[in-house]
This record gives C-alpha cells, structure tokens and sequence, in this order.
C-alpha cells in the first residue's frame, strides 16, 4: 500500500530515482495508509457495568498540574531577612540607653561600653534568627523535593493485553500482574482509586464499522506530502546548502552552566558579579559617596578617601550584595555598611590608641584571621607569618563591632614574640567550640564541614590537631574558601581522591560567593605543614597534581 501511495504521490520517474529514500519512507507511509483509508478504531466504553474498561492517560499518569503551579513557599529569604531585622530593633530598643547616667569620663566610658554590649547582642541575635530562616528554607525545600520523589518515582500498573490467557481458569476472573501501588497525588494512600481492571474475555473487545476522519489521519498525510516535496526540493538541490554534516565528538570536559555568565573585565576581588552586576554595583558605589560629597579613590577593590587616613575594602561588601534576593536591595545594604564603617574610623580618634594598651588589657582578646594576600596591604607591618600558601596569617584584637590588626609596635611595646602572641591567640580560641558536619561517602571515607557565622571560623586549619577524627593517617585535604567555612578531609585510604573533586567544586563555589574569600585552593595537611595541591586546567579538563610525597604514600599503600 505505501509503494502504490508513493508513485501516486511524486511520479514514477522520482520514485524510481529514489529508491533509497523510498525504502526509508516506507513504513510512515504504510501507517499513514492505514489510518486515512482503513480507519478503524475502538468502540467508546460501554455504560454496562460488565463492559470491559480501559486505563486512561488521566488514570495512568497522575495529573502533575496542581504541583507545578502550586504557589510558591509562604516562607522565603526576605521574610527571614525581616524576623532577623525585627530581633535586632527588639533588643536595641530595649537595652539602648540615650545618654550616659553621669558626665564624667568614668560614666561616659561605662556607657559607650553599655551600648557596645547591646549592639554587638542585637546583631548576634540577627545573625541567628537569619540563620534559623536559612536552614528553615532549606528544610522545606529538601521536604519538597522528597515529596515529589515518593508521587512521581514509582512505577506504574503492568496491565496484560492477552486477558484470556491469564484469566483464572476456575471462575473466569481476569488476573493482573502489577507492581506496588501507585500513589495519586489528588487522593490519599489509604483512598486510593480502584485499578482499571482488563476484559474477562478477549471477545468482548470489537471493532467498529465506522471509518472516522479524525486530526491525527489528517497530520500523517501533511507529513506526507512534506516529506514528498522535501525529497523533490533536495533533487533539485534548493536545500542542499542546508544540510550540515554532523560536528566531531568532543573530549570530555567538566560541566558547564547551562547558561554562561559573561565576567569580562570583572576583577578577581568581585569574582561572583557577571559584567553588568559588577557595573551595577560600582555605580551604587559612586552614587553613595557623590550623594555624601565625599572625595573617595576607587583603586583594585579598595575606596580611599581623601585627607583621611584609612581605607575602605569592596570584597566583603560585594559578596553581601551578590547573595542579596534582587539589585533594589543594593544600595541599603551599601549604605548601612558604608555608615557603620566611616564611623568606625571616624570615632578612632577618640580612643585611647594602640600603643597606651598594656598587654593585660588586650590579652583575652587576641584571636588568630586568615586573610588572602593582597598587594596593596604589607602584612610586615602587622604581627603576621605565612603557613599556607597565598595565606596571610594575622593576630588581630577582637573588638565589639570590628577587628583590628595588632602593629609591630605594639608587640615590641609589649615585649612578647610573635610566637607567643600566637600561642596565646589560639589557645583562647581552642576553649570555644566548632560544629563539624560530616558527609560520609563511604565507610572509610567522609567529608567535614564547618559553615558559621563567626569570622574565624577558617582559623581552625590551624588547629586540626585539636579536633577530634579530622588527621589521618595521611594527614587531611583541607580548604579555607572563606572566613565562614572549613573543608577538611582525613586521609585514612588512598580513597581520599574520590572526595577531592566534590571538595574542590564546593570550595570554588564558596569562593566565588564569599564574603570574606581566602583561597580557591586545595591543601594536603601533614605533620601540621600545609602543601599546595594544583589542579591546573587545559582545553576545559581539570587536572590534579598532588604532592610527591603525598602521592608516593597512597601509591604505596595500595
């Protein structure tokens, strides 16, 4: 039937010429023939209650409408944005006072240090419920996510086409093989709908005298007739042109995002802005300080302003803004910085200075922050050493709303080394406590993180030997992307290598978003030495290059 429809359809000198294609075409056309000029077709269900029913797609598929358009979650980032910003007023309004209870220094002083105590409370009590918001979102998502996958995982009903054979032969019940059942999403698991049972007998099942012309015959003969007038415009070579011969395979390269984010001209300190957000956000930047009118430099991440004696930094603040729900936020939350930082340092200047400091007022408060090295900061002015590779390790005094370097001057006044000052910083920092959270791949293997809010959460690399389970055997795979987060890895195996490209994506994911981005870099820690581990990329493959010693120790104990 398709060859006699084909010669009718383009000639017998096209059809002849074409014979390759005419064997291709054969099948679509003999299915076509058979819809359009035999066009047979059941018979609709019968309202008897013993007429044989079918399984219908709405019956089969659960209809996935009601979850796809559902409403999105009442509870998002804002709303916890706003919880956290009410707990802050609340405690500011109760435990702010306006004015100091005497006017002599001793007064004045008890009250600056009174509403330091409130302010830094209210902010720790923002930071927490922000945070209670953030795992609350999570949560619900994770709760979404499995919800979908116990509605839509399971297989479906197998219903046998062949009744009679499977039907029971003592009372002529039909029988239905069948996997678990399906649960509906619009009905509970205890109110499931009845199973579309098959027919008690295959005779039941006839065909129809009919031949109705329905859209489905009238689609295949227009595919028909395309096919026909696209086989003749290729004879005639007017669409050869567009035939495109098929690209080479490639290599294997690691995934990109679907859709690429264009970072041209954006600098390494603003890494997580696509061009036009880091645009954006210079413009919020300028505005901020031309709507103040105050002379400011911007120089590689850095705002100096003029006749001023410091130095304002972009990373952190850039990193805020990127993690911000929408643009509109940007420029309060750059305000609000910007404010807390000029009055900072505007403020200084009524401080007893650094130097007048005796070593017992500001021993409790030494701790121990990682910074990335930066080529406009000499860290040699500072109490500081290098551990880690393309890391600045810097002893700074932990005060109420900031932190500052200790100076060269001030442990030389104070007559303490560098060595002990660091001791004495990090034994007060070992007395806190760090939450780990573990992702155990395997019984031998496991990845710990530590995600918090406080600042020197990245410090604790170098305290691994203080922490429980986090050294192996081969030492650990640890990473420092930002102040806030700690990867470690213990080396029990040489299957530690099958945790280092999760560990290395999520590092350079951290990175990127920041605030307060140390290193995209991966380090092997051993005998509490840190050793660069290098994954350079090429041609969209990234390689890794451990250590020699490191990788003489797994290829041994293998």
């Amino acid at each position: 039937m398709s060859i006699i429809l084909l010669r009718h359809a383009i000639g017998p000198n096209l059809y002849h010429r074409h014979k390759v294609r005419r064997a291709a075409l054969s099948p679509l056309l003999l299915f076509t023939a058979f819809n359009a000029f035999c066009g047979t077709s059941y018979d609709s269900p019968s309202t008897d209650n013993n007429a044989p029913t079918t399984v219908t797609e709405s019956q089969a598929f659960p209809n996935t409408d009601a979850y796809m358009n559902k409403p999105s979650r009442a509870f998002d980032y804002q709303d916890a944005v706003a919880e956290a910003e009410r707990a802050r007023q609340a405690i500011l309004q109760k435990g702010w006072k306006t004015s100091p209870r005497s006017n002599s220094p001793e007064g004045i002083k008890a009250w600056r240090e009174e509403n330091h105590r409130v302010i830094v409370e209210a902010e720790r009590a923002r930071q927490s419920v922000l945070k209670a918001g953030k795992n609350r979102i999570l949560l619900e998502r994770i709760q979404e996510a499995h919800k979908q996958e116990r509605q839509y995982s399971q297989p479906l009903p197998v219903l046998h086409d062949d009744v009679a054979e499977n039907a029971a032969p003592a009372t002529g019940t039909p029988r239905m093989e069948e996997h678990p059942a399906v649960p509906n999403p619009r009905t509970t698991p205890d109110h499931a709908p009845e199973r579309p049972m098959a027919p008690a007998h295959a005779e039941e099942a006839s065909f129809s005298d009919e031949k109705p012309f329905t859209w489905l015959n009238f689609g295949l003969i227009l595919l028909l007739v395309m096919a026909a007038l696209g086989v003749w415009l290729y004879r005639r070579n007017r669409i050869k042109d567009y035939v495109r011969k098929p690209a080479p395979a490639r290599r294997p390269t690691v995934p990109q995002p679907s859709v690429p984010v264009d970072r041209t001209g954006v600098p390494a300190w603003a890494g997580a802005f696509s061009s036009t957000d880091y645009a954006h956000f210079m413009d919020v930047v300028q505005a901020y300080f031309q709507q103040r009118n105050i002379p400011v430099t911007l120089n590689d991440g850095m705002v100096l302003v003029t006749g001023k004696s410091y130095a304002l930094g972009l990373q952190n603040l850039a990193g805020i803004c990127h993690q911000a729900t929408s643009r509109e936020r940007w420029p309060a939350i750059i305000a609000r910085q910007f404010d807390r930082l000029i009055a900072d340092n505007e403020n200084a200047a009524d401080n007893p200075k650094p130097e007048s400091l005796s070593f017992t007022d500001i021993a409790n408060r030494l701790r121990v922050r990682l910074y990335p090295e930066m080529k406009d900061i000499n860290p040699d002015n500072f109490v500081s050493r290098r551990e880690i590779e393309g890391v600045v390790t810097m002893l700074v005094e932990d005060q109420p709303e900031t932190m500052r370097p200790i100076t060269r001057a001030e442990a030389k006044a104070w007559g303490k080394s560098d060595r002990e000052l660091f001791n004495i910083a990090l034994q007060i920092m070992s007395q806190e406590s760090l939450t780990l959270e573990e992702a155990r791949l395997n019984s031998n293997l496991s990845i710990l993180f530590a995600n918090d809010i406080s600042d020197y959460t990245s410090s604790w690399a170098l305290m691994l030997d203080k922490l429980k389970d986090c050294v192996g055997t081969f030492g650990s795979i640890v990473s420092v992307p930002n102040r806030h987060c700690l990867f470690v890895v213990p080396a029990e195996t040489p299957d530690v290598l099958q945790a280092v490209h999760k560990v290395m994506s999520g590092t350079l994911e951290l990175y990127r978003k920041g605030p307060g981005s140390i290193s995209p870099h991966l380090y092997w820690y051993y005998q509490r030495k840190f050793t660069r581990i290098s994954y350079p990329q090429k041609d969209g493959v990234i390689g890794l290059e451990l250590p020699e010693a490191f990788a003489i120790m797994l290829k041994t104990a293998k």
